[in-house]
């Protein structure tokens, strides 16, 4: 063997993978592919360049900038899986190793000068940056060529148990697109992978909890016959202590795109522990909640106005959860279900035509039950109640702009002042809606009023 042998097959796959591009005829691309192929087999140890080279490739600019010298290296990689698993797996394990060591002991300095706390926070986030990029490689390998993986998968393992939050939010999040990328295969090759996987659903930082329920409710979109697994995890996330893990979850069921598939994977649990949340104790986690139930139910609701027994009785009675929280009377929760009364569950904005909106409003009224109606009639006076109080304002602000009113000033702004608090007392952010209306009354101007009045008339819909 020529003494510099790895330095000139190290400049082969430089150049090669220089040269190759797009517009190639393919059976050049076949014969480079060949060559690389035999570079990689024939020797009894491949160069660490000739890794660097080949992983390169696998980077976002790289396949921008050449998606030809990205799909030869996924093509060769599969070709030489069984060769290169050592390779990747030494060289991710130099990375990860490496980086995990700097921040912990970076973490064991805490406590110094000022000047050093600055020279620490530059490392670890520079440790960070490099975990990312490892770790985004490990991605793009596992959608072009997951078998060089195989020793690999056992090291993201490890990260899940590891003391540092961000290595463990990094590794929760690379392994949960994993999963919804290979599923099932994934799933029960490496099944200790995936058990210690679920387990992070418990683990003692939220982050870690918020980045494990985003992925495990993609499951229900990406990998509906794994995902039946997570279910009952999934509703205790629902409970999490932490309001963002409840918020995370609330949110990404409502981001679901509702296929047959879908709709058969959530479980009934999930479904109530949602609608649960939609009483949560914090206005943001109660918000998501009802926009999420909302959207499933107008996705499904072709479906439901078919006839489909089983998503009727599975997906047909959102409309009454949601209407029943009339009962709460919290100006929040009823201006969030204002909100999505008209939208999602009416989905009066897309509808314009009467018939359909009479068929439509009819079907829903038919699925409540007898509390929901009461719960749907009283939004219907609250809102009957908002309109006429804000008509009466409209109407003391253009005649006090006109100057047809023969009353005192200091009367008219007593009542204009009492509709303000009236009207305000309506809306979540009470304050806000007063201070507006407190403004656009002193606006003294015609036109802006009757501005407001043309888009609350139906007519103009």
């Amino acid at each position: 063997m020529l003494p510099d042998s790895e330095q000139i097959v190290s400049r082969f796959f430089a150049v090669l993978f220089g040269v190759v591009k797009p517009d190639q005829p393919h059976n050049i691309q076949m014969q480079i592919l060949d060559v690389l192929q035999q570079l990689l087999e024939e020797p009894k140890s491949v160069p660490q360049d000739v890794i660097d080279v080949i992983l390169l490739q696998f980077t976002k600019k790289r396949q921008q900038d050449n998606p030809a010298a990205h799909q030869l290296a996924s093509d060769l990689a599969n070709a030489t899986a069984d060769i290169l698993q050592k390779y990747i797996y030494q060289y991710f394990n130099d990375v990860i190793v490496s980086a995990s060591q700097l921040r912990a002991d970076q973490l064991r300095g805490e406590g110094e000068a000022t000047g050093q706390h600055r020279e620490r926070t530059a490392v670890m986030s520079s440790s960070l940056d490099d975990l990312r990029s490892a770790h985004y490689l490990i991605l793009e390998l596992n959608k072009s060529a997951p078998g060089t993986l195989l020793n690999v998968i056992p090291q993201l393992e490890e990260e899940l148990c590891v003391e540092d939050v961000e290595i463990r939010i990094l590794a929760t999040g690379v392994l949960g697109e994993m999963f919804a990328e290979k599923g099932f295969t994934l799933a029960k090759r490496y099944e200790t992978t995936w058990k210690t996987w679920k387990g992070r659903r418990a683990d003692t930082s939220p982050l870690v909890r918020v980045q494990w329920v985003e992925h495990a409710v993609s499951l229900y979109q990406h990998q509906p016959q794994l995902s039946r697994e997570l279910n009952d995890f999934v509703v205790e996330k629902l409970s999490d202590v932490d309001e963002k893990v409840r918020q995370t979850a609330c949110r990404s069921l409502g981001v679901l795109e509702m296929t047959q598939a879908v709709q058969g994977a959530i479980g009934e649990g999930v479904i109530e522990a949602l609608s649960e949340r939609c009483k949560d104790r914090r206005s943001h986690v109660r918000s998501e909640a009802i926009v999420s139930l909302a959207a499933m139910y107008s996705q499904i609701y072709e479906e439901l106005e078919g006839g489909n027994v089983a998503a009727r009785a599975k997906w047909g009675d959102i409309p009454s959860r949601i209407f029943v929280l009339r009962y709460i009377n919290d100006p929040d929760i009823d201006s969030k279900v204002e909100s999505i009364l008209s939208g999602a569950i009416l989905n009066f904005t897309k509808i314009k035509d009467d018939r359909s909106r009479c068929q439509r409003l009819l079907f829903v009224f038919s699925s409540l039950t007898p509390k929901a109606r009461n719960g749907f009639f009283s939004y219907m006076r609250r809102q009957r109640d908002a309109i006429r109080l804000t008509d009466t304002y409209l109407d003391l602000c253009e005649r006090q702009c006109s100057g047809t009113l023969d009353e005192a000033g200091g009367v008219v702004d007593q009542q204009i002042r009492l509709l303000i608090v009236k009207i305000s007392a309506l809306f979540s952010e009470k304050p806000k809606v007063e201070s507006a209306l407190t403004q656009l009354a002193g606006l003294h101007d015609a036109e802006v009023y009757k501005g407001l009045r043309q888009t609350m008339d139906p007519s103009n819909d």
